[in-house]
């Protein structure tokens, strides 16, 4: 045999190798197929099952684990059954967990021919069956929560060197809420008393209240009406006089002229006296006018 030969018979024997997964790969992508969708309740444990996990029926393989929904204790299992099979209303599915490491599958039991079928397109219910791992886990952590609450029981009653016991915080509360009891009781019939011994002061004070509230309202409006005539019978006189001295003005211009000299004396002393008056006018109407006032209530 020469070396060419065992040559080619090498390459046959590795492409033959090669070929046998992706023949057997293909040929499940291409079989006829179902999905069925299977839900997991109570699942109370940290692994699961993963993708490509077989489906088995009385221990023969018919499909596979494509997807895994999860949410807190329930899983949604979809898995690809390649092998025509016909499940029944007494079927059973069970997820066999055996350990972390250990082997995870999908047990199907069809159930018995006298039931009624059960069509894939409806949404199956399964069950989980833990490893001896998983339930040793499950020992050591239902260990672990019962020393928590033995310690936190022990805390509550004893306390500790930070806090102080619960039981002695509830009796101390307790007893506080009691002397606020009888406090609250005493004030309340303190307040009583007070009440009773001022209730005619209070009712009087409010009749006298009530009396010069009645008063205001008759006087009041009465007094507002005269400052109002007083103020406009004021600003008439103010317009009069202003109309006045304008006169007198137009007056004096009229007589102050080179004609009248006999005039020019009294004239200065005129215009000095109007212009004084122009003044003191100017500043009622700009500073206002103050009258002094005294209100006066009939009784």
């Amino acid at each position: 045999m020469t070396n060419r030969i065992l040559g080619y018979i090498l390459i046959f024997v590795l492409l033959t190798v090669l070929s046998i997964p992706l023949v057997v790969f293909i040929r499940q992508e291409l079989a006829p197929s179902i999905n069925a969708t299977i839900r997991f309740n109570d699942v109370r444990t940290v692994g699961f099952l993963n993708r490509q996990d077989p489906v088995r029926v009385n221990g023969a393989e018919v499909g596979t684990v494509v997807h895994i929904d999860r949410d807190r204790t329930t899983a949604l299992v979809t898995i690809k059954i390649t092998k025509p099979i016909q499940l029944y209303e007494d079927y059973s599915i069970t997820a066999f967990l055996k350990g972390l490491m250990g082997e995870r599958f999908v047990s199907i039991n069809p159930g018995t021919l006298t039931d009624a079928p059960v069509n894939f397109s409806t949404e199956l219910s399964g069950t989980f069956l833990a490893g001896p791992s998983e339930i040793l886990a499950y020992v050591t952590m239902l260990m672990n929560i019962l020393k928590d609450l033995n310690s936190l029981v022990v805390q509550l009653r004893d306390g500790d060197s930070v806090s102080q016991s619960f039981v002695k915080q509830f009796y101390d509360i307790s007893a506080k809420a009691d002397t606020l009891s009888l406090s609250i009781n005493k004030t309340v019939v303190s307040l009583d008393n007070i009440i009773d011994k001022n209730r005619d002061t209070i009712r009087s004070f409010l009749d006298t209240t009530m009396k010069l509230a009645d008063t205001l309202s008759t006087e009041l409006p009465l007094l507002i009406e005269k400052i109002n005539k007083t103020v406009t019978v004021t600003n008439d006189f103010i317009v009069k006089i202003d109309l006045f001295i304008n006169k007198t003005d137009t007056i004096v211009a009229s007589l102050n002229s080179p004609d009248n000299i006999l005039w020019k004396d009294d004239l200065k002393k005129l215009q000095t006296d109007l212009a004084e008056m122009r003044r003191i006018l100017n500043d009622i109407q700009t500073d206002g006018l103050k009258l002094p006032l005294r209100i006066r209530l009939r009784k």
